[in-house]
């Protein structure tokens, strides 16, 4: 009986401490709930604010301007125009005009051997590689006999020059450069490219390439031919050009 007395006294002196607990933790959650309710406020707040923003944005521009978001440019056509490929392809590389530093400039010639129709891209020149281009090249049929390879932002654009251009040569060539060109490939391992049999032997290439920077793209030649063109235009230009031709003009 004594000790049931004691129990019960001891309950009693503790429910004071009981409720208190019980109502730390009611006012925890009910504090939890409402940080939730905020976050979850202010993400809806925000997504209507994206929303009214895209609709003024749309409102202003009107009907019949594509807005092209490369370099913030905006592009009118009308509705009966066609859609130009330009801005969606390839991952939104080209916008019509160039808006960033494409790859290159590839200055220099080296030489690298073939082995099972691959090839290295000199390290010199896989670090002029732009961003946009993604590691990824176009190997198709170069100038002077030899094999191109552009990286995909400067295929792109040349790509767009020469459709876009009014001589019908440009035609032509784009026609040639799109029949022979091999599908995109990105370089494999430290920069390897994959080169076809086809633009192998149009090339004369066998064992070894030489590897030239032309700027905005590369090429590959038959050392004994890149030679021979060398020392052509070599005497061409030493009887063309003196050093008054080397000298920056001076603003009067």
């Amino acid at each position: 009986m004594v000790l049931n007395n004691y129990l019960y006294y001891l309950f009693l002196s503790f429910l004071p401490y009981f409720y208190a607990i019980s109502a730390h933790l009611n006012k925890a959650m009910n504090f939890k709930e409402s940080i939730i309710n905020k976050v979850l406020s202010q993400v809806r707040k925000n997504k209507r604010k994206k929303s009214e923003f895209l609709l003024d944005k749309k409102k202003k521009v009107g009907i019949g301007v594509n807005v092209c978001q490369k370099g913030s440019k905006i592009l009118k056509k009308s509705q009966n125009d066609k859609p130009k490929n330009a801005c969606a392809e390839q991952k939104e590389i080209l916008c019509t005009q160039r808006t960033k530093k494409m790859s290159g400039e590839f200055l220099g010639t080296f030489e690298n051997a073939i082995h099972k129709s691959r090839i290295m891209i000199p390290a010199n020149f896989k670090k002029k590689f732009a961003p946009e281009a993604n590691e990824t090249v176009i190997v198709t049929v170069g100038p002077d006999g030899t094999v191109a390879v552009f990286p995909l932002d400067t295929w792109l654009l040349m790509r767009n020059q020469l459709e876009t251009s009014t001589e019908p040569d440009d035609k032509e060539l784009l026609a040639n450069m799109v029949d022979f060109a091999m599908p995109e490939q990105k370089l494999e391992g430290p920069g390897r490219i994959r080169i076809s049999d086809e633009l192998l032997r149009n090339a004369e290439i066998k064992d070894i390439a030489k590897i030239k920077g032309e700027g905005h793209f590369i090429t590959l030649w038959n050392p004994e031919r890149l030679v021979a063109i060398r020392e052509q235009k070599m005497a061409q230009h030493k009887e063309k050009y003196n050093s008054s031709k080397y000298q920056l003009k001076r603003k009067s």
